[in-house]
This record gives structure tokens, C-alpha cells and sequence, in this order.
């Protein structure tokens, strides 16, 4: 298995692409995913981390732009407790998708999670101009990062960029007005 992961790093993704297009090479790939599922699923409700690390980890070599794997073997690493190798793998997959918007979420989500604003504000606030547009959840945590900086002014920015997006959005709308009071108190 390890060798196949190491030819398939070695490919481009329009050679995997390309290798994979054919009727019986689709199947292929689409029973070993979930095989792969299975597998992973089994390893951790018996508790064997170690065993669905690895498993994710060749699935990351294998699916590199696949966000629900990375994202799993990071939240993996959190489990056991090694925080330098989850903010590692969200990195990576952050440098290898620059002009994706969704890659950066994970690594500003773990900062979040350890209350580091500066660096959400950082990796975040350039997705916005990016198309397609991102997730809602990073205007969400965007705009929360800024309100717990103190940057209400900048907050309110985001919260109203979001609105527009998602008018019906009634939680955005009631996270904008709190951010509005503060805007006016700070100013008072």
C-alpha cells in the first residue's frame, strides 16, 4: 500500500486523472475509497489511532485536495494529542491549494480553537477575495476573530459582507447587531 501512495505523490493530479478515467479504473478507485472508509471506521471505534493514522495518511498522499481527509487526519493528531503534527498537515494543505479559498480554513479553525485571532485574521481575510467564494463558516469565524481582537469596525465589515451573501441568515444577522452595539459603545 505505502508504495502505491509513493507513485501516486510522485504523479501529477492529470496524470492520476488521467490514469483513473477509465470505466474500470473509476470503480476501482471508487471501491478502494470505500474500503478505505470502512476500514478507518472499524480502526477507530476500536480505538486503534495509530493504525487510522496511518490509513488517513496514506489517503492524504492519495486525495491531497480531498478537504474531509485532511481535515480527519488532523482532527486524528488532535486526538492523540500531538497539536504540532494536526497544525502541520492543515499547513501543508493550505500550501498546496493557495488559490483555494477552503484550504486555509483548517489551519485558521485550529488557531481559533487555541484562541490565536491574529493569525484567523491573517489566513482568512484574503479568501474573501478569492472565487469561488468560501464557506460561510470562514466569514463566521472571520468576523468573530476580528470581535474578539477588538476590531469591531473591521467585524461588522465581515458580518455585512456575509449578509449580503446569505440574507436569510438569521444567527449572522443577530452576530451583526451585537457587533453594531459594540461599534456604538466603543464610539461613545
Amino acid at each position: 500500500m505505502l508504495t502505491v501512495g509513493v507513485l501516486t505523490v510522485a504523479m501529477s493530479s492529470a496524470q492520476l486523472e488521467k490514469m483513473t478515467s477509465t470505466p474500470g479504473a473509476k470503480k476501482i478507485t471508487e471501491a478502494v475509497y470505500w474500503r478505505l472508509g470502512a476500514e478507518k471506521d472499524n480502526l477507530f471505534k476500536d480505538g486503534d489511532f495509530p493504525a487510522t493514522i496511518n490509513v488517513q495518511s496514506w489517503e492524504v498522499l492519495w486525495r491531497p485536495n480531498d478537504y474531509e481527509i485532511v481535515t480527519d487526519l488532523g482532527f486524528m493528531y488532535g486526538n492523540i494529542e500531538r497539536p504540532d503534527l494536526e497544525l502541520a498537515t492543515y499547513v501543508r494543505f493550505r500550501e498546496q491549494f493557495p488559490k483555494w479559498a477552503e484550504a486555509a480554513y483548517p489551519e485558521a479553525e485550529f488557531y481559533y480553537k487555541k484562541r490565536s485571532y491574529k493569525p484567523v485574521v491573517k489566513l482568512l481575510e484574503p479568501t474573501l477575495n478569492m472565487t469561488p467564494k468560501p464557506h460561510p463558516n470562514t466569514y463566521r469565524l472571520l468576523a468573530h476573530s476580528y470581535d474578539r481582537l477588538g476590531l469591531y469596525k473591521e467585524s461588522l465589515a465581515v458580518w455585512e459582507t456575509y449578509i449580503k451573501l446569505a440574507p436569510d441568515d438569521a444567527a449572522a444577522k443577530l452576530n451583526r447587531d451585537k457587533v453594531k452595539a459594540k461599534v456604538t459603545d466603543s464610539q461613545s
